[in-house]
């Protein structure tokens, strides 16, 4: 797998009685980069722990509860950018 299914940043990974949460990590955002949203050496493997510290962490977005009740979801700059949630989620 992906990183050898292992956290870049702690070293953290799952053994047995350990479950260890990994999430994919776009190092440049995925909103301001387009042309580097599928480019694997964009990517790396994190901890959710992890993935939360890093500065562009579901950066301009509300969360993704929010998202599925309906409202509309606003990037930091006050825009709504469901034109992009609509393209990433099809």
């Amino acid at each position: 797998g992906r990183d050898n299914f292992t956290c870049q940043m702690c070293g953290a990974r799952s053994t047995i009685g350990l479950r260890v949460r990994l999430q994919a990590d776009h190092i440049l955002p995925f909103a301001s980069y387009p042309d580097k949203r599928f480019d694997v050496e964009n990517g790396r493997t994190l901890c959710e722990s992890c993935h939360r510290q890093t500065p562009t962490y579901a950066k301009g977005f509300l969360s993704q509860k929010q998202n599925y009740t309906g409202q509309e979801a606003i990037r930091s700059d006050g825009t709504p950018c469901s034109e992009l949630l609509k393209a990433h989620h099809a």
